[in-house]
Order: structure tokens, then sequence, then C-alpha cells
């Protein structure tokens, strides 16, 4: 698991993980801490170079400065 940022890391957040070959896209859910409420993003995959494996990664963004989630 890697989080890393593009833009604003106020407000955003770009999280990379890696899966196996046979790996399908699994989903990435999300939400405020202390809410009940979960949001589902797909991540987008890749091949990992010089190997059998995938990358995925997904962009965050809208999030609330100074938050917990």
């Amino acid at each position: 698991l890697f989080l890393t940022w593009k833009t604003d890391p106020c407000t955003t957040m770009i999280i990379d993980w890696h899966a196996g070959p046979d790996s399908v896209v699994p989903a990435l859910r999300v939400r405020e801490r202390g809410t009940v409420t979960w949001e589902t993003y797909q991540g987008n995959s890749h091949p990992f170079p010089f190997s059998k494996r995938k990358v995925f990664r997904q962009m965050l963004d809208g999030l609330k400065p100074s938050t917990a989630y």
C-alpha cells in the first residue's frame, strides 16, 4: 500500500496497492471516521513491470482537511 499526492495533500490522495496475477480489480472502500456511509471506488489496474503482478491505483479528491478516513 502506497499513499502519494499529485495536487493538494489536504484534499487529495492517490492510493496504490499490488495484487497477484489472478486478482480481479478490487474495490477500495473509504469513509470518514465516525460516519457509517462508505464510498466504494474501483481501482484501475496496470501491469507491474517485469512481473505477473498488477498495480491498482485510485485517486481520491474532495477530502476534508484535518479529517481522518
